[in-house]
């Protein structure tokens, strides 16, 4: 069994509206994502995110529907196969409990055997907020009556048929209401194909519309063929209403004539209903006039029109945006004899699928192919440009995700995504990691590399740091802090500190008084204030009093000391020879407590840090051995007592650290190991950068390790360590953090009962310490090395602070015009070869110039290093790296190239009858002149063409089997090998290379291959308009051979396999599915099948977290990628919690239900276009992840705690306790 969690939700916003959802002085902006509605509060200082509903559906439409007296209703309208009208309310804050959408009302709108709309889909609601028509099905709308005194409710639906097929825009006409009856203006498209605008009468009394033409005014021909969408337009002052028609070439703007209040249209309101026929509406003359030609229009000379949103409500000023984001102001100036429109541009935005006029020049875009943002219009101080717009904020997203890969960068075990996003003006790659978020407070540059750092206060009881002591190879130098926040810091000289030694150090700390008891009774040492610090040198320990600058004592062993540790009042020194001594101060000297040699090897590193941070000493201390490679923890106050027995690692300890997470509350002080959850940790940083974590458990005053973890930190540098304490950490995080840092750092902390840890991309740390000064509380201090070429240039020292431990980090790398849509990582060169489509700016109607290219970009700054143009009318389907070998001759030898491959598109061709497959590999660079002396001896960008190779169709896809190329090309596979052209053969002089493909085998039994995945000797096939197929490559025979296939009408978007036998895909209809191969029978069989309500373009095998260990029972497997911006991620579970969390989904399906009351069973049942299918049921082989996880929400006990444990039967009933489900649903968190 499978879990689908959500990773990061999708960030495309599809729709929104401005409302007052309450009784206060703000405004709301609602939004849509899929799936989704955020709610909005609009004040001075912006818009702050008050709630969110999930809707288990996808949203077609949100509209709102006003109430004189009361707050606004929502309207919320979702799509086929099940589609719902949902009304909802906002229920504002109160003491004790969060605002909240609320679902009241709800309606099916399913008709069976009816067909979707292809154009115009879903509501319209009238100005006056008491009718609404919903769009869903081709020939019929939905009619609904709202009323109510305090909140709208749906009294009344009804059917009505609407002879218009192929409508592509509605309106309500504003006119007067006659006798409950409402005027729809229509544009559609009549079956010769002719744009027409016309109106018809939705009578509500009568429960029809009319038959005939509204007598708003006649049918009309619209010679602006492109036009899509109507604008309703209220009268204003002298001007009477009218409707505007956009999409094409011009703007139209037809006008309504004045009401007359005729005897004729008086007596056809007092007509009464006839029963039992069809009552038809007249074509009068009294009631509207409306002419049949525009009485204004303006040329519009930009691409289509994509969203407009109304300034005034009398539509006097409207904002328009086209698919470029160009963002325009239309102005219509209206009298009783005539009328004008004025087109004025602001600016550029992103591309916008809606807007929302906020106010005083605010404007919410929302747009699926760019960030989402709020923008200004505002005055330019040039009087050339004369409007500017501003950008207020911005709000990220990462649809549509047309590709995707991992990336490691440096190797370093810590991958990010990179995504293909983005279209038009908006065209991107995404950069997207999990870690850390640092708050970068102050950079002083221009230092001497550090080696070790540690802060300092004036006394020992002082609650802020006020100096910085640096210990370098050579030396040891002193800082004040006071000028440190204008990047200042101010060495202080020997004569400022006398005392200390200028010496390397080893450590250094602030020391207390200790006040021992006359009655020798230990328990009441006191530890008071005191202005002592202690120096640890190779030569000695000092002791130096800071109120005088003079060094009070000194402590010198018998031979050099090579490590050492301090805490506030004991001194842990390793000295040559396996020797440990405890120092302490008593009566301002030094005093040696107790000493012990080992016989374990040379010492290479101790700590006596407190596993409290709050205690002035410590119980324990941690040694590490040089030629055993082990630690040993020992009681400090008898050294040949063992704590933990000897503990062997894999490599040299370099740095130990004893801490206890979880502390808090009444836990602080409690015996170390004395914790079920096991909080007290023994980490271990080595020399070959791996940090490895230890769980301690005591039993009898003796620790044993009851878990263990490795963390990765890179392979070129030790780990070395830092406690530290964030200022602000969200509930149930424990204060206690550690920075551990080798080629790269992270964060370990406490949450949830778990050790967790967290990425903090900062390169070049050699020293860190924490720091809590006056200007930089809570902070810590970086010293960062920028090397070239393996030596240190210059060192910086950076102030910052950790804000949040696991936060999602998306950097863009902006491409503009050129969409990227594929992309592959080559490790070798540290380059990203990235396929990008162009096109051009246009005018509606008119052609669309479009092109592509291949790009390769640095990996690290994601510059661009080449570019490749495609030839005219060529368009990149597919870029991957592939390791290929060399016929025969060269079997053995292996190289990674860039595969593209393209296809030729010609507009009169159905289906692609040429394309190409190219190989760049790594030569002499083909660099633009600024990068031309750029000096990079790893080679990086030095990529050029190496073969190119026609075909007769489109590479849809392409794989590496056996160290050769398997290519989807219209409906065969084909194998190509790779092999040296004869001597005799004159090769240009752009290919070096001399080496061409040849095709070594084919199979062609399918429609369209869109997908292929190789593993091992197996070819894993997609066709796009049938199933799945499953091949075997014979190397002896040079032949593909059958294994499996299904014939099912499947239509897969995107494959991939969690392993040879098991594949998983999404298909068009939004359902995930996973198929196992049956190899006895040659088939395919279907173990799983879960409705997503999202497509899935690109899976990824593997994780963006880290792994979990072997014995966890959530494995994280794949991740997944989706149009609208979703990254998911597929976790595995045993068996035996596949089985608990099955029937804990049932019983939680129980408790919960969606908005209109709709069923988690029934939401996730797989789709298809004519809806649930009752042979299937309820989803198979997946489990929801985010829906179990709301169990987290409730509290024990709560009822809907209760349900989900107890079910509605005893055999219903789990058989495992709360604590234990619970333990599985934060290791499902974990990994996404």
């Amino acid at each position: 069994m499978r879990v689908v969690s959500t990773f990061f939700a999708p960030s495309s916003v599809l729709h929104s509206v401005k409302c007052r959802l309450d009784t206060s002085e703000y405004d709301y902006l609602v939004v849509t994502r899929s799936g989704r509605l955020e709610v909005f509060v609009l004040r001075t200082e912006g818009a702050k995110l008050q709630c969110s509903l999930q809707i288990w559906g996808a949203i077609s439409s949100l509209t709102v529907a006003h109430h004189k007296d009361a707050p606004d209703t929502l309207l919320v309208t979702t799509e086929t196969p099940d589609p719902l009208a949902i009304l909802l309310e906002y229920v504002p804050e109160v003491e004790g409990s969060e605002p909240f959408l609320r679902g009241y009302n709800t309606l099916s709108l399913r008709s069976s055997y009816s067909r979707s709309v292809e154009f115009f889909e879903g509501a319209l609601v009238h100005p006056s907020g008491d009718v609404a028509v919903v769009a869903t099905y081709i020939g019929k709308l939905k009619a609904l009556v709202l009323k109510g005194t305090l909140r709208k409710k749906i009294k009344a639906d009804f059917d009505c048929i609407l002879t218009e097929l192929n409508v592509l825009s509605m309106c309500f006409v504003p006119v007067p209401v006659v006798s409950q009856t409402y005027v729809l203006a229509i544009l559609h498209r009549d079956y010769t194909g002719t744009l027409r605008l016309l109106a018809r009468d939705l009578s509500i009394q009568g429960q029809e519309l009319s038959i005939e033409p509204s007598n708003a005014f006649p049918q009309i021909t619209i010679t602006e063929d492109d036009s899509n969408t109507l604008v309703p337009i209220p009268p204003s002052g002298e001007g009477p209403s009218g409707v505007l028609v956009l999409g094409g070439q011009s703007i139209l703007f037809f006008e309504l004539g004045t009401w007359e209040s005729s005897d004729k249209g008086k007596a056809a309101e007092k007509q009464p209903k006839l029963k039992g026929r069809r009552r038809k509406t007249s074509s009068v003359q009294g009631g509207l006039d409306m002419a049949t030609e525009p009485r204004a229009q303006v040329d519009w000379p930009l691409c289509d029109i994509i969203s407009y949103a109304l300034i005034d409500s009398d539509g006097s000023r409207i904002l328009l945006g086209d698919a470029f984001g160009k963002l325009c102001l239309l102005s219509l100036t209206r009298s009783s004899s005539e009328a004008s429109l004025t087109l004025v541009r602001l600016g550029e935005t992103s591309p916008a699928t809606t807007m929302a006029y906020l106010n005083s020049g605010v404007i919410f875009v929302g747009s699926h192919h760019g960030d989402s943002q709020i923008v200004r219009i505002t005055p330019s101080a040039d009087p050339l440009i004369g409007i500017q717009l501003d950008v207020l904020d911005t709000f990220k997203n990462i649809a549509p995700i047309m590709d995707a890969i991992f990336v490691d960068a440096e190797n370093s075990g810590q991958a990010q995504i990179v995504t293909c996003s983005g279209a038009f003006n908006t065209g991107s790659l995404r950069i997207i990691r999990n870690g850390a978020d640092l708050e970068e407070l102050a950079v002083v540059d221009d230092m001497t590399p550090v080696k070790l750092m540690w802060p300092l206060k004036f006394n020992y009881e002082a609650q802020m740091d006020n100096m910085l002591v640096i210990s370098t190879l050579q030396s040891t130098r002193f800082y004040s802090l006071a000028h440190f926040e204008q990047g200042i810091v101010d060495e202080l000289d020997e004569d400022a500190c006398p005392g200390f030694s200028v010496e390397p150090t080893f450590a250094i700390s602030n020391m207390s008084s200790i006040v021992l008891p006359t009655d020798g009774n230990t328990r009441q040492t006191r530890y008071d204030d005191s202005q002592f610090v202690v120096q640890v040198t190779s030569t000695g320990v000092l002791l130096v009093n800071l109120s005088t600058g003079m060094r009070e004592s000194t402590w010198q062993g018998e031979t050099d000391i090579v490590a050492a540790c301090a805490n506030g009042s004991q001194v842990a020194v390793a000295l040559k020879g396996s020797q440990l001594v405890i120092l302490s101060v008593r009566d301002s000297q030094l005093v040696e407590l107790r000493s012990r040699f080992f016989q374990d090897g040379e010492i290479s590193t101790v700590t006596i840090h407190p596993y409290d941070t709050s205690l002035p000493f410590s119980n324990y201390v941690a040694v590490g051995f040089y030629e055993s490679n082990t630690v040993s923890i020992v009681h400090a106050a008898e050294l040949m007592r063992p704590f933990l027995p000897s503990l062997s690692l894999p490599h040299l300890p370099v740095s130990l650290l004893l801490c206890q997470f979880g502390l808090g509350g009444a836990s602080r002080r409690r015996p170390i190991g004395h914790s079920k959850n096991h909080p007290t940790h023994l980490l271990a940083g080595l020399g070959d950068g791996n940090l490895h974590v230890y769980g301690l458990d005591v039993v009898d005053n003796l620790a044993n390790v009851c878990e263990q973890r490795l963390i990765p930190l890179g392979s070129t540098k030790p780990v070395f360590m830092t406690s530290f304490r964030p200022l602000q950490m969200d509930s149930g995080v424990s204060e206690h953090s550690v920075l551990a840092s080798g080629s790269r750092p992270v964060v370990l902390y406490w949450d949830n009962g778990r050790l967790k840890h967290s990425a903090l991309v900062r390169k070049g740390i050699s020293a860190a310490c924490p720091l809590n000064s006056k200007d930089f509380p809570s902070s810590i201090i970086f010293a960062l090395n920028k090397e070239h070429n393996g030596r240190v240039d210059a060192t910086s020292l950076l102030i910052g602070r950790v804000r949040e431990l696991q936060k999602l980090h998306i950097r863009t790398i902006p491409f503009g015009l050129d969409n990227p849509v594929r992309i592959a990582h080559h490790l070798h060169l540290k380059v990203l070869g990235v396929g990008c489509e162009r096109t051009q700016p246009h005018r509606v109607g008119e052609f669309a110039l479009q092109s592509c290219s291949f790009k390769i970009i640095d990996d690290t700054t994601f510059e661009q290093l080449h570019h490749f143009p495609c030839d005219p009318d060529e368009e990149i389907t597919v870029v991957q790296t592939l390791s290929l070998s060399l016929d025969d001759s060269h079997a053995n030898e292996r190289k990674t190239y860039f595969v593209v491959g393209s296809q030729y598109h010609q507009p009169e061709e159905t289906e692609a009858h040429e394309g190409r497959i190219m190989l760049f590999e790594a030569r002499d660079p083909w660099l633009p002149e600024p990068q031309a002396d750029r000096q990079d001896t790893k080679g990086r960008g030095k990529v050029g063409l190496a073969t190119s190779f026609k075909v007769k169709g489109c590479v849809f896809a392409v794989a590496e089997i056996d160290g050769q190329i398997a290519a989807g090309i219209n409906e065969s596979v084909y194998i190509f090998r790779l092999k040296t052209i004869q001597e005799s053969r004159t090769m240009p002089s752009t290919n070096p290379s001399s080496i061409e493909l040849e095709v070594a085998a084919r199979w062609t039994h399918n429609y369209i291959v869109s997908n292929i995945v190789s593993r091992g000797d197996r070819i894993y096939i997609s066709d796009a308009i049938s199933s799945l197929s499953v091949i075997q490559w014979d190397p002896s025979s040079q032949t593909l051979q059958n294994v499996a296939r299904d014939y099912t009408p499947l239509w897969p978007v995107a494959i991939q396999t969690f392993d040879k036998d098991n594949i998983v895909g999404c298909n068009n209809d939004c359902n995930l599915f996973v198929y196992t191969t049956n190899a006895t029978e040659n088939r395919l069989e279907q173990v799983g099948n879960y409705y997503l309500g999202d497509c899935v373009n690109k899976f990824l095998p593997g994780s963006l977290t880290s792994q979990p260990e072997s014995n966890e029972a959530v494995r994280p497997e794949q991740m997944f990628m989706t149009s609208n911006g979703r990254i998911g991620v597929i976790p595995g579970l045993s068996d035996q919690v596949s089985l608990h969390m099955t029937a804990l989904q049932r019983n939680l399906g129980y408790a919960i239900s969606g908005p209109g009351d709709m069923k988690h069973a029934k939401w996730r049942a797989p789709n298809n276009s004519r809806g649930v299918s009752d042979s299937i049921g309820e989803a198979t082989g997946f489990l929801d992840g985010d829906f179990l996880e709301r169990l987290l929400d409730f509290n024990n006990g709560s009822p809907e705690v209760q349900k989900a444990m107890e079910g509605n039967t005893d055999a219903e009933k789990l058989p495992i306790p709360f604590s234990e489900v619970v333990n599985v649903l934060e290791q499902l968190q974990a990994v996404h």
